[in-house]
């Protein structure tokens, strides 16, 4: 088995030398040494849940490979070069990954850096907000109550009519309402 990893490994190495060459060559107007980012499965060994990043610099410096552990509820951007935030929307219940899963169909993650499905809540419509009832993890969505109005999706709160004026009925969805 470990002579199939040092022929990947060989082959890796010969390909990032010449797009190294070719960035020597014209593209040195580049900041960011040239990037490989994969999977903890690949050629190069990582533990799980780790990311693989090989950085190619100048001619003089080796390829450098480093594991990356991005956490739940992140991933590793291969633009910034850093551990990000799953976003609204997603979530990521496993460590060093390149991407964040999105939510079921009908669902969204408020807040970002969800780090398992069942943050994923039902979207909620004007007019009504999300309440997370503590350690059941029970997600209902519930009518803005008179005096408040909720003009967004997904909200986690309804908004004050202004100081003197009320709603005439529950899940209002405009300041219009307020009366």
């Amino acid at each position: 088995m470990m002579q199939g990893l040092d022929i990947v490994d060989k082959f890796i190495k010969e390909r990032f030398t010449k797009l190294n060459n070719a960035n020597m060559h014209g593209l040195q107007s580049m900041h960011r040494p040239l990037v490989r980012v994969s999977s903890a499965a690949s050629s190069v060994a990582c533990p799980v849940g780790k990311v693989v990043i090989i950085a190619l610099g100048n001619s003089s410096e080796l390829e450098r490979t480093s594991c990356v552990d991005c956490r739940a509820g992140s991933y590793y951007n291969r633009d910034s070069q850093t551990c990000e935030t799953c976003q609204e929307g997603s979530f990521q219940n496993r460590t060093g990954q390149l991407s964040c899963e999105p939510c079921p169909a009908g669902k969204w993650s408020v807040g970002g850096h969800a780090k398992n499905f069942t943050e994923c809540i039902v979207i909620c419509e004007p007019g009504e907000y999300t309440m997370h009832r503590g350690e059941s993890g029970i997600i209902n969505c519930l009518m803005c109550p008179i005096g408040t109005y909720q003009p967004k999706y997904r909200a986690k709160k309804c908004e004050p009519c202004p100081s003197g004026k009320t709603t005439a009925q529950k899940a209002s969805t405009s300041i219009n309402d307020c009366v």
